[in-house]
């Protein structure tokens, strides 16, 4: 099972957590410092969009092996 989650910290990741708990699960955590209007590199990159992307190349190495 892959569970990716995208809010701030409080329920859905209290939930994941105890789906992981109970099935003898890996939780892998990854963040974007979450923060309104941004966060953004000088250059303009939305860090949102660069923690989308590898979420997405983590899930697709997980399916594939």
């Amino acid at each position: 099972m892959i569970a990716a989650v995208s809010r701030s910290y409080r329920q859905t990741v209290r939930n994941a957590r105890d789906v992981a708990r109970d099935n003898d699960y890996e939780i892998i955590e990854a963040t974007t410092l979450y923060h309104d209007g941004g966060p953004m590199l000088e250059n303009g990159t939305d860090l949102r969009d660069v923690f989308a992307d590898n979420m997405k190349h983590l899930i697709m190495k997980c399916l594939n092996g």
